[in-house]
């Protein structure tokens, strides 16, 4: 039996395959390399989930306290994949 798979299932096991093979997130480290080195369809679950969970949970503050040196590159990406998925009012939402 092959069970259907949500988009969260789906964005889940990218993460954990892109934290199996990369590391985990470090973001409060500045020498942390963010996956830079990745396209942007492996980073963009990462950096988004980032971005919302820091804003569910303690919102911009936090998101800017636990991700001091790479808030940009996290909300760049971010932004870029919301846009890449169809979701222009969330692109739009991290812009400002």
């Amino acid at each position: 039996m092959n069970p259907a798979w949500t988009a969260e299932d789906a964005t889940s096991k990218l993460i954990d395959l892109v934290v199996a093979r990369y590391g985990a997130p470090e973001f409060r480290r500045k020498e942390f390399h963010a996956y830079r080195d990745l396209p942007l369809a492996w980073r963009m679950p990462i950096m988004t989930d980032v971005l919302e969970g820091e804003l569910q949970n303690g919102g911009l503050a936090q998101f800017l306290w636990n991700n001091f040196h790479h808030h940009r590159r996290i909300l760049l990406d971010a932004i870029d994949g919301y846009e890449l998925i169809g979701a222009p009012a969330q692109a739009a939402a991290a812009r400002h």
